[in-house]
Parts: structure tokens; sequence; C-alpha cells
């Protein structure tokens, strides 16, 4: 009788740190859901004030556009080092992990190779358009130089988290390759739609809301692993209860 009182409570104690697991993996999650809306907010925030600033203070739309092309061109470059540097990554359905790695490391190559050839072209046609269109209202002085700067150490943070998520999850591969080419469609829309205008406040606000339009798509795309992940192992856990 002793014996089978000891089963039952160990088999009750048990179930109570498996439901306090689930509590507190759900309480995770709620809060990891939180802070991806705070960083989302955030973002947004940050576009509207570098917008103001833009406008009162006289910017040249020129000089915010070849400021934003040269993150693109950043993104770009730690994107491709990143699908690099991928240990598993999902590609058409197939999973590519160590244990097929010169087939893993054929099908990262040709992602790559691919990326860079199309995303940079873009990028190079963009930066025609800029100089052309521009006509001298863009500055590349001081001021120019320190944004440069600040932009390299934001994404060498970034992409060192990103790659610390990629190690955890297992990417899509297609997802990463197209992802920063929301970047492209502002520098698109602005030039074919404002045309000459491109200068103008109306040109500015344009960019302005479609540049927040993609970098808010980019981090909803960034937040997804994470979520994803840390709602399946919620999932598992309620299930094995």
């Amino acid at each position: 009788m002793a014996v089978k009182l000891r089963l039952t409570c160990v088999a009750c104690g048990s179930r109570y740190v498996h439901a306090a697991e689930v509590a507190r993996q759900s309480t995770i999650l709620l809060s990891q859901r939180v802070k991806d809306r705070r960083e989302i907010l955030g973002l947004v925030l940050v576009n509207c004030l570098v917008l103001a600033a833009a406008i009162f203070g006289g910017w040249s739309n020129f000089s915010l556009m070849l400021t934003y092309w040269a993150q693109s061109v950043l993104i770009g470059i730690s994107n491709a080092v990143r699908i690099l540097r991928l240990q598993r990554f999902d590609s058409v359905g197939v999973r590519y992990d160590e244990g097929i790695r010169e087939l893993a490391n054929r099908e990262k190559r040709k992602c790559i190779v691919s990326f860079l050839s199309h995303y940079l072209f873009f990028c190079l046609l963009h930066l025609v358009f800029l100089l052309v269109l521009g006509k001298g209202l863009y500055a590349v002085d001081l001021f120019f130089g320190l944004c440069l700067i600040a932009l390299v150490f934001e994404l060498m943070l970034e992409h060192r988290q990103q790659v610390t998520v990629d190690r955890q999850t297992v990417p899509n591969l297609g997802l990463m390759f197209i992802t920063p080419y929301m970047r492209i469609i502002p520098m698109h829309l602005v030039i074919i739609f404002a045309g000459q205008a491109l200068d103008s406040l109306g040109g500015m606000l344009l960019f302005g809301l479609l540049k927040t339009a993609a970098d808010v798509g980019m981090l909803l795309v960034a937040q997804g692993p994470r979520r994803k992940s840390l709602g399946q192992h919620c999932a598992e856990l309620s299930q094995t209860g």
C-alpha cells in the first residue's frame, strides 16, 4: 500500500512540475510577443522621427535615399554571409544538415551566387538613378560617413543575433533569399512614381512610408522563427501532458 501511495505521489508531483513548465513556457511566449510588438512600434517611431527631422531640417531626399541604399547593400552582404554560415536549413521541403555537408554547401553556394548577382544588380541600378536624378543634391560628407559607421555597427549586432537564431532553428533558404528584396521595392516605387519630383515633400513622404513598411516587413520575418520555435515547444509540452 505504501508503495502504491508513493507512486501516486511521484506521478502527481510529475504532473505538477509539467504543468509549471507549460505555464513558464507560455509566459515566455507571451513575453516574446509583447517584446516583438514593442520592437515594431519602436521601429515605426524611429522612422517617423527621422522623417520629421528630414522634413523640418531641410534634408535632401537624395541624401536620405543614398543612406538607405548603402544600408541595403550592407544588408545584402550580411544576408549572404548568414546563408554561408548556416549549419542546417530547409529548401523546397528538403532539410539539409551536417549529415549531408557537401550537398548542403553546394546548395548554399548556388543560392548565394544567385542572390548576390540579382540583388546587387538592383542596388547598382538604384545608385545610377540616384546619381543621375540627384544632380548633386545629395551630400557625401562627415555626417554621411558617421551614418555609415553607425549602420555598420548596428548591422554587426543584428547579424550576430540572427546567426544565433539561425543555429537554434531550421531557417528556410528561400525565405532568406527573398526577404532582403523588401528593401528594393521602396526605391523602385519612389523612382517610378516620383520621377523628377523625387526631392519634393511628396517624394520624401512616399519614400518614408515605403521604407517604414519594408523595415517592419523584414522585422516580422526576423521575429517569425523565434515565435515559431517557442510556440512549437509550448505545443509539445502540452501534448506530452
